[in-house]
């Protein structure tokens, strides 16, 4: 499948962060860990397709920066991604203190309760604006350095169609590209 063939969908990252909330409950009333794997299964599942649809967001904004649907959809991601990881905390926190946790670290491995510490370690409701405001910088940046138009080799290119002139072999090649 070419990239242009993917299908974007705009996640509803409030109704998945409620039915994260309902995942967490289910794991705190659970008393079989077979229960608990196949709300794993459903989880790993919501953030596989939050994580597709949000880079190929990313990529399509960075690819035509011009394009005001793609424009729109990245400041849906920058405002409620971090809103969504306050529930996806939720959920690592609910699984980090279940009573089935060796049984659980049995089955997914040690690696994966060291990740949530650290995760959880990592997150605070507290910050979430600062994360907002962190995700529309790094947006802003990722915009300005995909609308430079540099004129190089009788072409118009951005920057990180410079790359191969700076990496170029031939020194004065690499040279005129720095300059």
């Amino acid at each position: 499948m070419k990239f242009n063939e993917y299908v974007y969908k705009r996640p509803d990252l409030e109704s998945l962060s409620k039915q994260v909330n309902e995942y967490v409950e289910q794991i705190k009333a659970s008393n079989k860990v077979e229960e608990i794997l196949e709300i794993i299964k459903q989880m790993t599942t919501i953030s596989k397709d939050i994580d597709t649809y949000a880079t190929l967001c990313s990529i399509r904004n960075s690819v035509d920066t011009t394009d005001e649907f793609y424009e729109k959809e990245q400041e849906y991601f920058d405002n409620n991604l971090p809103i969504y990881s306050e529930a996806a905390n939720s959920y690592l926190l609910a699984l980090y203190n279940s009573p089935f946790k060796k049984e659980l670290e049995s089955v997914l491995g040690e690696y994966l309760f060291k990740k949530i510490e650290v995760e959880l370690k990592t997150f605070s409701p507290e910050i979430i604006n600062d994360l907002q405001e962190e995700n529309k910088l790094c947006t802003e940046y990722s915009k300005l350095i995909a609308s430079a138009k540099i004129e190089f080799d009788g072409k118009i290119n951005n920057l990180p169609q410079m790359s191969p002139y700076l990496n170029n072999k031939d020194r004065n090649i690499r040279k005129q590209a720095n300059d």
